[in-house]
């Protein structure tokens, strides 16, 4: 009787071990496991590379902008050159912009409290929320530290004036000297190119080459009150700046009577003047006179 008991207790266990395994679903061996959460691993990895790359780059404004090298020559040319702070109740400040071996420097003679100062001028970009691309050139002295930034004018190739920062805080304009040439052509303009005869609301100027890198300029007025003016200047054409210009310009009137002249004298001859070119007309930026910087001479040669 108890082996007969002990029998079905035996059977009964191994029933209850088969039922229990056959009840429910069997647990995957550990290497299955490791598997399956391997290929997971993967499927979210590859999901978000594909997010990643689905959304759009922002430009990182704390880097220079690549250009071509030809298209950096052009966006720096309008800046090249000597400016003075336009605010006249304060001290000047002289800014020269330069290239050397490629690279943009600036240097500043600061006579306010600020002092002076000198470094590198940089191109940088600026996304706007509508999606648009502004370009800066930004000041930064020889420490590190950003001086300040003006925009870049892609509608003016030759401005006389520029603005700094978005409010237009620093305003320099072109000195005396390089604010009457428009710099046509960059490197294309030659002396000889201003010789010949040219016209301008009765005033006739002729130029002529004198050789040696030297021109004659000479300018008469049309007769007002009996009186023509007739100013003569002994010229150098500046190869860096594309002008003419001169220091010893002379005015002399002539007293007319009859259509003749009856007397003449002088008036100065240290006159200062710049002749360049706009649009193909020269114009004659005396010093003496600003009022003439209007005019603009057309060639009737």
């Amino acid at each position: 009787m108890k082996k007969r008991l002990l029998m079905l207790s035996l059977i009964g266990a191994l029933g209850c071990t088969a039922l229990t395994a056959c009840g429910k679903e069997a647990e995957p061996a550990p290497a299955d496991k490791k598997q399956e959460k391997d290929a997971d691993t993967e499927e979210k990895k590859e999901e978000k590379k594909e997010d990643k790359d689905e959304e759009p780059a922002e430009p990182d404004s704390d880097e220079p902008i690549e250009v071509e090298s030809e298209d950096y020559d052009a966006i720096f040319a309008p800046l090249l050159g000597e400016w003075v702070y336009a605010d006249d109740d304060m001290d000047p400040m002289y800014l020269t912009v330069y290239s050397e071996n490629g690279l943009y420097y600036y240097e500043l003679e600061d006579m306010t409290i600020l002092g002076s100062s000198k470094g590198t001028v940089e191109l940088f970009s600026e996304e706007h929320p509508n999606g648009d691309i502004s370009l800066w050139y930004r000041f930064v002295d020889e420490d590190g530290n950003e001086w300040t930034s003006f925009a870049v004018n892609e509608d003016d190739p030759y401005p006389n004036d520029i603005y700094s920062e978005q409010q237009g805080a620093l305003h320099f304009m072109r000195s005396a000297s390089e604010a009457q040439y428009t710099g046509e052509g960059m490197g294309d303009v030659y002396g000889y190119f201003f010789v010949g005869t040219w016209e301008c609301d009765g005033y006739t100027m002729e130029i002529f080459d004198n050789g040696n890198n030297s021109y004659f300029v000479s300018i008469e007025s049309p007769e007002v009150n009996n009186e023509v003016r007739v100013w003569e200047y002994k010229c150098i054409f500046d190869e860096e700046y594309e002008f003419l210009f001169s220091d010893s310009g002379e005015l002399i009137v002539l007293e007319m009577e009859n259509g003749e002249v009856s007397s003449k004298h002088s008036e100065y001859g240290d006159g200062s003047v710049n002749f360049y070119f706009d649009n193909g007309g020269i114009v004659w930026a005396d010093h003496e006179d600003p009022s003439h910087q209007d005019m603009v001479f057309v060639s009737v040669d």
